[in-house]
């Protein structure tokens, strides 16, 4: 969502490099209210609800100001793998949405799923060993959006 935000806020015709969405969307994060950390409460709790996850907890950070606040306070009180890597995204600008974008735009190979898998080979390698692969297939599929949407005249799915 802070990704999309900044493209329509800060760039309604795709002339930024993407590293440039990427921190106009954490940027996006800071200029949010505490509704909305209570929104993304809410919606923390329904997806874990919805996933099953009934053991799962979701922190309330009283002193979170923003949903960056709320992000910088759970990477500070993370110890998971897969927990600090999606807490950090959010908080250091969406580093392996970056990564994942670079591979798939400047890898010399042919074929969509080659490229998906290089880029995914080369974000795991970059992460702790035991952090969740749906985190990374999530950054992964961020990274195609930001090819289709960036790149809209690109010939990228072939």
């Amino acid at each position: 969502m802070p990704i999309v935000a900044a493209q329509y806020f800060f760039d309604l015709r795709p002339l930024h490099r993407v590293s440039g969405i990427l921190n106009f969307g954490r940027d996006f994060l800071q200029h949010t209210s505490r509704a909305d950390v209570d929104q993304l409460i809410e919606m923390k709790k329904l997806a874990n609800q919805l996933s099953h996850y009934s053991d799962r907890q979701v922190a309330e950070h009283p002193d979170a100001k923003n949903v960056l606040d709320y992000y910088r306070l759970e990477l500070e009180s993370s110890d998971n793998p897969t927990s600090l890597a999606h807490n950090r995204e959010f908080v250091e600008g969406f580093p392996t949405v970056k990564l994942a974008y670079e591979v798939l735009t400047t890898v010399d190979i042919q074929g969509f799923e080659n490229k998906i898998e290089a880029a995914y080979q080369e974000i795991l390698e970059s992460h702790d060993k035991n952090v969740g692969r749906g985190f990374l297939a999530d950054c992964i599929a961020v990274a195609i959006y930001l090819v289709l949407s960036q790149n809209p005249q690109v010939k990228f799915v072939v």
